[in-house]
């Protein structure tokens, strides 16, 4: 379903198009709300709560989505989810419906940043010492020449061949990891 012709049912309530945005992102939505310590009941309430408020603003016609409406629908619970794990209760929930949408895209860009570091971080923490320490000369922008010598490898060649390994395990590593398809599929 195209996004205009989505936004058009979902604002006319068709109950196609809500059985559409339920079964495309419930399961993301869950996931992330389980992650971030939640239950299966809390991850019910966010997702009814972003469908309120995705209908208040569908009803008052103050949508401007620039990626898809799903991406949108879950950026809404995720800010859900960070306003309760928080417990900042500074915004009422009936507020909510008057933040700027360009707060919303921050906040879905900072979560995305978060998570998408404390997934490269598990897996980096996961590599043998030296696998660790050539990249970390690497993020440290050090040469290849100064990674050869910091490490006691014997060429240069052999200090590029141990970096490339090393990153290939921990490329695949994260790989491997469900969250990041659930990354990819929420930043896709």
């Amino acid at each position: 379903m195209q996004d205009k012709e989505l936004l058009e049912k979902l604002r006319n309530r068709d109950r196609n198009a809500i059985e559409y945005l339920c079964s495309n992102t419930f399961k993301v939505i869950e996931n992330y709300v389980r992650k971030n310590g939640g239950q299966a009941e809390d991850a019910r309430d966010i997702f009814q709560d972003a469908v309120l408020i995705l209908f208040d603003k569908l009803r008052k016609r103050d949508v401007q989505i620039e990626k898809s409406v799903l991406a949108y629908f879950i950026g809404i619970a995720r800010y859900l989810m960070l306003r309760k794990k928080t417990k900042d209760a500074r915004i009422p929930l009936d507020q909510f419906t008057d933040i700027n949408l360009n707060d919303i895209k921050e906040l879905e860009i900072i979560a995305a940043k978060r998570e998408q570091y404390e997934l490269f971080y598990k897996h980096y923490e996961r590599l043998d010492k030296d696998c660790k320490r050539i990249l970390q000369l690497f993020f440290d922008k050090k040469t290849m020449t100064e990674i050869r010598r910091l490490m006691g490898l014997s060429s240069i060649a052999y200090a590029k061949k141990k970096k490339f390994v090393c990153q290939k395990r921990l490329i695949n590593s994260i790989k491997t990891d469900s969250l990041y398809n659930e990354l990819r599929t929420y930043n896709g």
